[in-house]
């Protein structure tokens, strides 16, 4: 074992004089416990060990002697191996080698000592380490008082008063976990000693949380009598931490509580850590007769987003108090989507009060899908002054939805909806003029004489010419003429009218120059290059129906994305035979709309894509394609041909750039190799885990701190980049470039430092990536496979067999580090957070990959923390452990359920 450095028969001679002259050989072998090979530090560890007690005290005279930091640590590492090796331990040994060590050596003395029958005989010791100022190592030696049992009490007792602080606090914690209830007692008696002690009421409070009974919530609540801030919020994160188990007994306190000030915190905490379940059992706090328990309890439950808390909110429509009814519409408005079917019930309510603040909370919406139910109150409500609120409420949407109600509204019975219809109408910011000018053909002589005096108020003096010669013209009806006028630029319509004889011609022409204008990119993708199959289109190709006779969907589309972006949808779904389908935090949910047929998703198909990528679709039955619909909702859309017709699926693309941060990703390490020059960085997991993003954030990081020439490749593209510091060129396969093998070999000739490609598809992608890594560039990129090391393989097997040596030496030299990603839902089912495997390229993975080896580099990954990889077990295992997500949540996940110890992981 020490060949390197003796011989065998070295070696026994070695033995022999460490038993004739142990000091001698002791001396000889010291040296060697830091050698640069492990197996000679190992053997000359053993060597020592053999000498018993001797050995231990020689070598803790060296620890004790030892100027070098990094070698006394060395010296304490094997000094702590060998000490738990002994018949006999002895303590102040292991005070020694405790008092030299660094954490993560004296993390291990501790957990070693806790399994040691020198346990007994240490509580000083462990007493001691309670102070430190580690907390890894405090909680270590409060599990060594655990296993004590109750009769290290008395000695925690009677050292109280001379601990310091970290000591005091754990005392706390320690009788807390071990006492229950009964620790109230102990903690009564520290607190006589020292009434004014604002830190230890602060340590009572927080230790308070771990014991779970239900009587420690009054006695917790007990501490609001308190002025200080810091005890009033030590008491509310206890309680959240008590929220899970004593959740019943929370909801019966908050019922019936001691005081305003326990009120109000507990309902913190219930918004904190419950959700809108609740809110039928704590109903009577909205009715009750206090008006600050009313006040408080709109402030804090009527932020749950879901229906239920609308619905309760238009309850508060009635409240004698108006500030609790604009309470309540300010809470309802922040509602968004969830508020919309209840406030259209209120509606329809017999009660003024209802109707008038779901108007006011509507104002603040601004949802079209509204209109019709606004409408209706603005026709039908019994007084003018509810028809006066509806109308406002309809011009502040300024839209041609808008426009249209509001023409009709000049047919109003009430004098005072005609005049205030008029003067909203001129104040409108989207192009009142076509319909004012519709209004001045109708056949209702109030729409007709309103219309009238509203351009002349507006000083549109030619209004009444214009509309004579679209009257008296008979090549077009004029309503459709007029129609068409909405899409003349507004100033210059505006203008023709201010004339005396405005010239129909002249708009016509207008019309005509801004349809002819108009270019693809304002509701979908640009004009693309499309490869067609050679020879195959008669054989596959399937003509899309003529979608000219088909009925439309009742919700728009732009509506139905308007509605999902609303509720925080990351995807949306039209399947045949389904309400549309969005996935909100991970789950799916149906909207509340009529089922799909066939019939409305090829308009929504023909809506989306231009003639092009419909040619496409046709071929090959299947298309990618970016979507932006007129209100700036990005989407990245996947449109397919199923048994029963086509189906679509939608991913929501935000305009906000995200972060490391924002995705709650490791940014120190991300960080680290988007610093990196050159070579390879690829994402791997499954579809809909984030890589996109992921990527995105590295580009951004890149684009705020260097100079450098970035060029992607990407089908599609989602997220858009405005270059900061970086000059960045997004190319989409299909629209801007024909494929992305022929993109990526083009980006050699760009001149770029860095080059995004979207997923590597194939063999030529690959090759043509490696030689990018290879010759000065740093490649980023994605690859469909689950784990780190399969996606090694799945590089090799885009290859034929002999071809993969050479890969495996081209992947070798070219990789910096692979990523695997999940998607998991948090634990507090507000978000979802991602499970990140990482392996860097070392040089162990290098060589595991150039000889093939790959089963080996799972052990790598876990292994080499140091070097900042991880493993996704690891990773899974570390989230749950941390409450991030339940133990099911990561169960799925998991790629060896016979190495994940389930039973370390606190669920």
């Amino acid at each position: 074992m020490l060949q390197q450095i003796m011989s065998e028969k070295e070696l026994e001679t070695l033995g022999k004089l460490l038993h004739q002259n142990p000091q001698e050989g002791f001396v000889k072998l010291l040296p060697l416990l830091h050698h640069e090979n492990w197996n000679v530090r190992r053997a000359a560890a053993q060597k020592i060990t053999e000498l018993g007690d001797t050995g231990m005290r020689l070598l803790l005279l060296s620890i004790e002697a030892e100027a070098r930091e990094d070698v006394r640590q060395t010296y304490c590492f094997w000094a702590e191996s060998i000490l738990f090796s002994l018949a006999n331990p002895d303590l102040k040994m292991v005070e020694i080698v405790f008092e030299h060590s660094d954490t993560n050596i004296r993390r291990r003395v501790l957990e070693k000592l806790s399994e040691s029958p020198l346990l007994m005989d240490s509580i000083d010791f462990i007493y001691m380490a309670l102070g430190n100022d580690s907390w890894d190592l405090r909680e270590r030696a409060c599990q060594c008082f655990m296993l004590y049992g109750k009769g290290c009490i008395e000695y925690l007792e009677s050292h109280f008063a001379d601990g310091n602080s970290h000591q005091k606090y754990w005392t706390f914690r320690i009788m807390a976990r071990m006492l229950g209830n009964e620790a109230i007692r102990y903690f009564s008696a520290f607190f006589r000693h020292d009434p004014r002690n604002e830190q230890l009421q602060i340590f009572a409070v927080s230790n308070l949380g771990e014991i779970e009974d239900p009587k420690i919530i009054r006695t917790l609540l007990n501490f609001l009598k308190t002025d200080s801030f810091l005890i009033h919020e030590e008491v509310r994160r206890s309680l959240v931490k008590l929220s899970h188990p004593l959740r019943d007994e929370i909801l019966e306190i908050v019922k019936n509580p001691p005081d305003q000030r326990s009120l109000e915190v507990l309902l913190r905490v219930i918004e904190e850590c419950f959700d809108a379940s609740v809110l039928e059992k704590l109903e009577n706090l909205f009715s009750s007769p206090e008006y600050s328990v009313r006040y408080l309890t709109i402030s804090h439950l009527g932020n749950f987003k879901h229906q239920n808390t609308a619905s309760t909110l238009i309850r508060c429509f009635r409240d004698e108090k108006w500030a609790l009814r604009r309470l309540a519409t300010e809470k309802i408005s922040q509602l968004g989507t969830y508020a919309i079917p209840p406030l259209l019930e209120a509606l329809e309510s017999k009660e003024e009060n209802d109707i008038f603040w779901a108007l006011k909370s509507l104002r603040i919406l601004k949802q079209v899908t509204t209109l019709p139910a606004i409408a209706s109150i603005l026709n039908s409500a019994p007084n003018k002054e509810l028809r006066l609120l509806a109308l406002d409420v309809i011009a502040s949407m300024d839209q041609d939805d808008a426009c249209e109600i509001m023409l009709e509204s000049f047919a109003n019975s009430f004098w005072e909806v005609r005049q205030k219809t008029s003067e909203l109408f001129a104040k409108l910011q989207s192009n009142p003029i076509p319909w004012l000018l519709t209004g001045g053909m109708s056949q209702n002589e109030h729409i007709r004489f309103w219309s009238l005096r509203t351009m002349e108020q507006m000083e549109l003096k030619g209004a009444e010419s214009l509309i004579s010669q679209l009257l008296n013209q008979s090549e077009i009806n004029p309503m459709h003429a007029v129609r068409r006028f909405r899409l003349a630029n507004p100033e210059f319509l505006k203008k023709q009218l201010q004339k005396n004889a405005p010239s129909l011609w002249q708009i016509e022409e207008e019309v005509e120059k801004s349809i002819s204008s108009t270019t693809p990119s304002s509701h979908g993708p640009q004009s693309i290059i499309i490869q067609q199959p050679q020879g195959m289109a008669s054989l596959y190709e399937v003509k899309l129906p003529d979608i000219s006779g088909m009925p439309h969907y009742l919700t728009p589309l732009e509506e139905l994305l308007e509605h999902a972006s609303n509720l925080d949808a990351s995807d949306i779904h039209f399947k045949i035979g389904q309400p549309p389908i969005l996935r909100v935090k991970g789950k799916l949910l149906a909207m509340r709309q009529a089922a799909l047929n066939p019939e409305n998703i090829l308009v929504f198909i023909h809506q989306i894509l231009p003639s092009q990528l419909l040619r496409y679709l046709e071929v090959n039955h299947q298309v990618d394609a970016s979507y932006e619909s007129s209100r700036g909702r990005r989407l990245r859309m996947n449109i397919f041909k199923t048994r029963q017709g086509y189906e679509l699926a939608g991913r929501f693309i935000t305009e906000k750039i995200p972060t490391f941060e924002s995705l709650n990703l490791p940014a120190p390490i991300l960080q680290k190799l988007c610093n990196l020059e050159t070579g390879l960085i690829i994402l791997t997991g499954p579809t809909g885990s984030g890589k996109t993003s992921t990527l995105a954030a590295m580009l951004n990081y890149i684009n705020i701190l260097f100079h450098k020439h970035i060029v992607c490749i990407e089908d599609p593209i989602e997220y858009i980049h405005q270059s900061r510091l970086c000059y960045i060129s997004q190319r989409e396969v299909l629209r801007d470039v024909p494929s992305f093998p022929l993109g990526i070999r083009a980006t050699l000739r760009e001149d770029p430092d860095v080059i995004l490609i979207g997923e590597l598809r194939d063999s030529e992608s690959v090759e043509t990536a490696m030689t990018l890594a290879g010759t000065g560039h740093l490649v980023l990129t994605t690859l469909h496979a689950p784990t780190a090391t399969s996606a090694v393989e799945q590089l090799m097997d885009f290859f034929a067999e002999e071809q993969q040596a050479h890969i495996r030496k081209q992947v070798a030299f070219n990789l910096r580090a692979i990523i695997s990603q999940r998607l998991l839902r948090h634990k507090n089912g507000k978000e979802r957070v991602p499970a990140c495997e990482i392996m860097i390229a070392t040089p162990a993975v290098k060589n595991i990959v150039r000889d093939g080896k790959t089963e080996q580099l799972q052990t790598v990954i876990e292994t080499s923390k140091k070097e900042g990889m991880i493993s996704l077990d690891q990773a899974l295992k570390t989230m749950v452990q941390t409450g991030r997500v339940t133990l099911e949540e990561a169960w799925p996940h998991v790629v060896d359920p016979k190495t994940f110890n389930a039973t370390t992981v606190t669920v």
